[in-house]
């Protein structure tokens, strides 16, 4: 809770100036595909998981002047799961968000950028144990941040790298699941 109280302040703190400087800069709009790595960490009260799987976000945004924006994205991080010849459990978790964005532009096209905001996670489960089948989707909503940088071409198409947090994505019944990302994508500026 102390989490999403943080993430609300801190989007708040980074939206209200950006109405102000609004009026002073245009508007530019942004939409973007990225593909990467995953990693997620389970645990169950008897033991921990870590695994790596290929995900991909798309996401769009407005950068309201030259430093500040918001974005809105979906991030899939992948099936991944584990099985000990008894019972198995595969977990797919999905997350859709809405941050605030903080952006350095740098000499020669290049930019730093950060990001803060709230994420929405649904995550699939399914479970087998002895005969027994079972799925069940958990929802949950959680602070996310990232940091990445981007080179910007001249026909508005930039390359992103970005490394992204969303905290714990799943939990409830001794269940606790986290994710982050590496990604790299283009982005086109309109």
């Amino acid at each position: 809770m102390q989490k999403i109280f943080f993430a609300t302040l801190l989007g708040t703190a980074l939206i209200l100036p950006l109405a102000a400087q609004a009026q002073m800069a245009p508007t530019t709009y942004y939409a973007g595909i990225d593909a990467g790595r995953s990693e997620q960490k389970f645990s169950d009260g008897t033991g921990s998981l870590k695994q790596h799987e290929t995900s991909y976000q798309i996401y769009g945004g407005a950068n309201l002047t030259s430093n500040f924006g918001v974005e809105l994205g979906y991030v899939n991080f992948g099936k991944t799961g584990d099985s000990d010849g008894i019972s198995s459990l595969k977990i797919s978790p999905q997350t859709f968000y809405i941050a605030g964005t903080a952006t350095l532009p740098l000499p020669q096209h290049f930019a730093l950028f950060a990001k803060a905001g709230i994420g929405y996670s649904q995550t699939k489960l399914s479970y087998t144990s002895t005969g027994l089948d079972g799925d069940d989707t958990v929802h949950k909503t959680q602070a996310m941040y990232g940091i990445g940088a981007s080179y910007a071409f001249p026909n508005q198409v930039s390359v992103v790298a970005e490394y992204q947090d969303f905290g714990t994505v799943a939990s409830g019944d001794g269940l606790s699941a986290k994710a982050n990302t590496f990604s790299l994508g283009l982005r086109y500026q309109f």
